[in-house]
């Protein structure tokens, strides 16, 4: 009796409407299992890259399945999630499914009147409850209900949904990094700059590959440049963000020229950063050093949902042959000491006032520069006016009003209930800000990004539901990070800003003639310290001497 009861239903569905001015799919594929493997096409166990044609069933258990309704929609089963796939359209049989893009769905009873729910470019979540009512909850666009085709009035042009994620725009910008050194040593007032970050390829909101330059100067004795590749991915499994850098930088001053190679990685999850980062010296320029650091960056006070003010703590190491340090800054001895490895360490604050202005403030400290007191400035112009081009947000958006009184529009932050011969049970109602944060991280948790992720993320932030585990889930702080170069978000301690190649020697010197003296006063001192010292051999035979005189006297 099911099995004729399943024939019988999809037979429905089947007849139920026409090609014409149809939204159509031509299978259904499951992309991504989470939570399980409990996942059936019609009775049999299915996994991913399977498809399900027209005519089939498909159903979880305690699994989740995301689907490719190719090449409308995409669909994300909730688990114990029943689903029959019709001719144009598909009908909820036990569980929720959430729908984002241009899909059908059959509301009602398969043995009684059947009426269509279509999607305008639409996210929403289709529920069965167990009294057999439907429950329809709009969180992007809005859906048309129907009872044909025609009164639906539904756009016939095919859209691609994988054509539909945003992508990161290029942009330029500017920056000042304005600091000090500790007394006596003398220093640039600060560096100038202009940048340039350009994607080179992305794909599904989920994995970017960019490429990155940037000039700085003091506009006296400094010039630096550099370029960077790098690429980020998302992790849809933990929520978390991954990124690696390489580039080259050198840095041109009245003494040399020195040349550097740079890398890094990064690690991100609910807003918290672990990175490390390092330049490699190249050339054998006696100004400048290696230097590798660590990186760590929390959130400390919240300015929007999106935007908080970041706190980052750097330990770093510097290393180089013969590298100076000024031993006694307050005294009047101001010729420095040789080291060859240093440790020191920075605290900085960002403060992002907007998406593309970030104003900045840190310290550091170590032997080589003493005390450093600095604040820095960026703005970034988006390339297209936005630095993440979504286009599922229109420019211009008109609301669709339906002129036919016997079509219901659902708008988006709307929850609608159907009994289960597909009339409407009550009035359209609000959806609670706490069911569209539950159906948010029920459905999305651990699923790919989704192309309306950040209209999403824009209702759940206008209920105030926009926390930090739900930006994860919907890849905002991954947008966010995306949009400028590695180097940048782990807060790197030297740079084309800053440089490890800049002249720290005390006021009224010169760097050659410093370093010179230095140099000379800690080979004096090694050689006093040598020459003080009494001979080793010598001793011993000193030694060796006196024992046999004192022998000699015994035996007499």
């Amino acid at each position: 009796m099911n099995k004729i009861a399943a024939l019988f239903s999809t037979l429905v569905l089947l007849s139920t409407v026409h090609s014409a001015n149809a939204v159509e799919y031509r299978k259904a594929k499951i992309t991504r299992i989470v939570g399980g493997d409990a996942v059936f096409i019609n009775q049999d166990k299915a996994s991913t890259g399977d498809s399900a044609s027209l005519g089939s069933s498909l159903r979880t258990g305690e699994a989740r399945a995301q689907l490719l309704f190719s090449p409308t929609a995409i669909g994300l089963m909730n688990r114990n999630t029943r689903i029959l796939l019709g001719d144009q359209c598909f009908r909820g049989e036990q569980g929720s499914v959430l729908v984002n893009g241009r899909l059908i769905a059959c509301l009602g009873n398969s043995s009684g009147r059947t009426r269509l729910a279509g999607s305008r470019g639409t996210t929403f979540v289709l529920a069965k409850e167990e009294d057999g009512s439907t429950v329809i909850s709009v969180l992007a666009g809005e859906i048309v209900v129907g009872d044909s085709l025609d009164a639906l009035d539904l756009n016939p042009a095919v859209v691609n949904i994988e054509s539909m994620y945003p992508t990161v725009a290029s942009s330029l910008g500017l920056t000042a990094d304005l600091f000090t050194f500790q007394e006596p040593r003398s220093s640039p007032d600060g560096f100038g700059g202009l940048n340039a970050y350009m994607p080179l390829h992305q794909s599904g909101s989920q994995s970017l590959v960019y490429g990155y330059g940037s000039v700085d100067s003091d506009f006296d004795r400094y010039l630096n440049g550099g370029v960077e590749i790098g690429t980020r991915w998302f992790t849809p499994s933990n929520q978390s963000s991954t990124g690696i850098f390489a580039g080259y930088n050198n840095y041109q001053s009245s003494e040399c020229s020195n040349s550097f190679l740079t890398t890094g990685l990064q690690w991100e999850r609910s807003r918290v950063r672990l990175g490390a980062a390092g330049g490699f010296k190249l050339d054998a320029c006696d100004l400048g050093f290696s230097y590798s650091q660590l990186n760590l960056s929390v959130p400390v006070a919240a300015l929007t949902a999106r935007r908080s003010v970041r706190l980052d703590l750097s330990p770093y190491l510097l290393w180089g042959n013969d590298l100076i340090a000024l031993n006694d800054p307050h005294g009047k001895n101001d010729l420095g000491d040789s080291v060859d490895l240093v440790l020191g360490g920075r605290l900085g604050v960002d403060l992002p006032v907007s998406d593309t202005f970030e104003v900045g403030a840190y310290s550091s400290y170590d032997e080589l520069y003493g005390f450093v007191v600095g604040g820095q400035i960026r703005y970034r112009l988006p390339i297209g006016g936005a630095l993440i081009k979504d286009p599922n947000v229109k420019k211009n958006p008109v609301l669709e009003q339906s002129i036919n009184s016997d079509v219901l529009v659902v708008k988006a932050g709307q929850q609608a209930v159907f009994a289960d011969n597909g009339e409407l049970a009550s009035p359209v109602s609000r959806l609670a800000s706490t069911d569209l944060q539950r159906l948010l991280l029920q459905h999305l948790k651990g699923q790919d990004r989704l192309p309306e992720s950040r209209l999403l993320a824009d209702l759940a932030e206008e209920e105030g539901v926009l926390d930090p585990e739900l930006a994860g889930v919907l890849g905002i702080d991954f947008d966010r990070s995306s949009t400028q170069p590695l180097s940048r978000t782990i807060n790197t301690v030297y740079g084309a800003e800053f440089s490890p190649a800049i002249k720290y020697q005390p006021r009224g010197q010169s760097w050659k003639t410093w370093k010179r003296k230095s140099s000379g006063s800690n080979n004096q001192q090694k050689s006093s310290r040598n020459s003080a010292q009494p001979d080793v051999n010598e001793q011993s035979t000193s030694s060796r001497e006196r024992r046999r005189r004192n022998a000699a006297e015994f035996d007499e």
